[in-house]
C-alpha cells in the first residue's frame, strides 16, 4: 500500500484490490446492494466462429453444474445432444431457429433417408447429384438436390418445386440456367 500515500487513496485500494483478485480467481459478474455484495463465478465458453457452439456438450457451463446447448448460436435442448434427437422432432418443432439447427445437427442427407425421399432425377456424376421429393410435415412436397462435394461430404440442399432434372437444379444453385451451367472439372 506504499503506492497510496493519501488517506483515501489507501481505503480505495482497500476496498477494490481484492475485487482485482476476485477477477483474477473467476470473478464474472457482482452486483452490490445495501447489504450485500451478490458475485457470479464466471461460466465456461465454447465458442466457434463468434457464435456459443458445442457438437458434443454444453456451450456454456456453471461451476455449479448449470448447463446450456448452443449449435452455432441457437440455443437448443440439452437432450439434443445427448442423441435424442430424431427426423421427426426436427421437423415438427415449433421454433423454426431451433428447427433448423436441429436439421442441420442431424444432417438432411440423413433426414431425406428417414423421410424416404423419391427419386425424381439422378445425374451420373454425384457431384451433380439426385433430384429428390419428400413430403415435410408443415410444409407439403419439398424437392432437394442431394449431392457429393468435392471433400466426399454428402449434401442436402433445399431446392424450388419447379426443379426437373439434377442438372437444372444444380444450375440453380450456381444462380444458372441449365443451358448456361458447364461442369467445373475440379470442385473444392
Amino acid at each position: 500500500m506504499a503506492a497510496f500515500n493519501h488517506p483515501t487513496q489507501a481505503k480505495l485500494a482497500a476496498i477494490w484490490l481484492p475485487m482485482v483478485d476476485a477477477f483474477s480467481a473467476g470473478l464474472w459478474l457482482y452486483w452490490i446492494t445495501p447489504t450485500e455484495i451478490v458475485c457470479v463465478e464466471q461460466p465456461s465458453l465454447h465458442i466457434a466462429d463468434g457464435r456459443l457452439h458445442r457438437a458434443h456438450g454444453p456451450a456454456v457451463e456453471w461451476p455449479d453444474g448449470e448447463e446450456y446447448y448452443f449449435w452455432r448460436g441457437t440455443q437448443v435442448p440439452g437432450e439434443w445432444m445427448r442423441g435424442n434427437l430424431t427426423a421427426k422432432t426436427a421437423l415438427q418443432w415449433h421454433n423454426i431457429e431451433q428447427r433448423r439447427a436441429a436439421c442441420e445437427m442431424i444432417g438432411w442427407h440423413k433426414i431425406l433417408n428417414d423421410l424416404n425421399a423419391r427419386t425424381i432425377n439422378k445425374h451420373s456424376n454425384p457431384q451433380i447429384g439426385e433430384l429428390v421429393e419428400v413430403e415435410l410435415p408443415d410444409a407439403g412436397r419439398e424437392l432437394f438436390l442431394r449431392v457429393l462435394c468435392g471433400t466426399g461430404r454428402e449434401f442436402a440442399i433445399p431446392v424450388p418445386r419447379s426443379m426437373r432434372s439434377a442438372m437444372q437444379a444444380q444450375a440453380w444453385t450456381w444462380g444458372l440456367k441449365v443451358n448456361d451451367f458447364e461442369i467445373p472439372d475440379v470442385r473444392t
